[in-house]
């Protein structure tokens, strides 16, 4: 899955940008901002809730470690690919959520 480190994702915003991201994800996420994370219903239910199959899809694959939450180091990489990310970035994240089997393939 397409990721990028913290640092580097954090430097794609400006400190007011970074700081709206924070404090957007410290409303939602479940717990203190660096513990808890952001689980997938809550997740689902913020964004693309007119669309839950989609928004369950891209929370699986913003999801690297897999645990079933978003940490903030994962949702700021995700949000850096999507809003900042390069053509390429975004193309590569968009192709990753639409291969729900991981095949390299989009299939119907």
């Amino acid at each position: 899955i397409l990721t990028m480190g913290n640092s580097q994702a954090a430097a794609k915003f400006s400190e007011d940008e970074l700081q709206a991201l924070k404090t957007k994800y410290s409303e939602i996420a479940t717990g203190h901002l660096f513990s808890k994370g952001l689980d997938k219903a809550t997740f689902v239910k913020h964004f693309f809730k007119d669309y839950p199959l989609l928004s369950q899809t891209v929370f699986d694959k913003m999801d690297t470690q897999k645990d079933g939450k978003l940490s903030y180091d994962e949702f700021i990489s995700a949000v850096a690919i999507v809003v900042k990310g390069t053509k390429e970035e975004k193309i590569t994240f968009l192709f990753q959520v639409f291969d729900s089997d991981n095949s390299g393939v989009v299939e119907e």
